[in-house]
């Protein structure tokens, strides 16, 4: 037979309900089995799950808010950021205002969006989608999507990627301000360059200028 758990309520104006659930502070509700809500007016509910600041949620399970309005919702998620908002499964969000989805991606820059399969946006104002995508620190408001693309350029752009017709990982590189990549394994390093197709390498001085080899 299972032990009861007292449910544990601190704070005005706060809601216990469930089995070892507990509240300390003001307007806060804990729910469902074994969470915490010890941010004012925060919410956590489903199984272990953790809203630690003032008006976080987490929800399902073994979820964790611990920045100021954030929200962590799915599986094994974390915002502990300032109005972050990690969901899915084994997301991180940790740069303010920044939104992590999908599968094991992290959501590093502010405001950055990170999403798909072991993705992360380290940019702030970035964009990761698809597999195996990153956006370094350097790569502000860069976007990098495709698989195991890599933006590093400011307003750099990546798509592409993948493997070659050989099996082999071939994957693109932005790393010039303004470039963009695309196709497979080809890289644009030179400002407001743009690389394009199988193997190419593009690093131009000037805009206009689009060599290939």
């Amino acid at each position: 037979m299972r032990k009861e758990v007292p449910q544990l309520q601190g704070g005005d104006a706060t809601h216990t309900e469930g089995f070892d659930t507990e509240t300390t502070a003001d307007t806060a509700h804990a729910e469902g089995s074994t969470t915490t809500a010890s941010g004012v007016a925060s919410h956590a509910e489903g199984y272990l799950t953790t809203a630690i600041a003032n008006t976080s949620h987490a929800e399902g399970s073994e979820t964790i808010a611990t920045g100021n309005s954030s929200h962590a919702e799915g599986f094994r998620t974390a915002a502990t950021a300032d109005t972050a908002h990690a969901e899915g499964s084994t997301t991180t969000a940790s740069g303010m205002a920044s939104h992590a989805e999908g599968f094991e991606t992290n959501a590093i820059g502010a405001r950055s969006h990170a999403e798909g399969n072991n993705t992360t946006a380290a940019g702030a104002n970035s964009h990761t989608e698809g597999m195996n995508t990153q956006t370094t620190i350097s790569g502000v408001n860069a976007h990098a999507e495709g698989e195991g693309n890599t933006a590093t350029g400011r307003a750099s752009h990546e798509e592409g990627g993948g493997v070659d017709p050989l099996g082999n990982p071939a994957p693109n590189i932005a790393s010039g301000s303004s470039s963009h990549s695309e196709g497979v394994g080809s890289t644009a390093s030179g400002f407001a360059s743009h690389a394009e197709g199988g193997t190419a390498d593009i690093n131009v001085t000037s805009w206009w200028v689009c060599e290939e080899k």
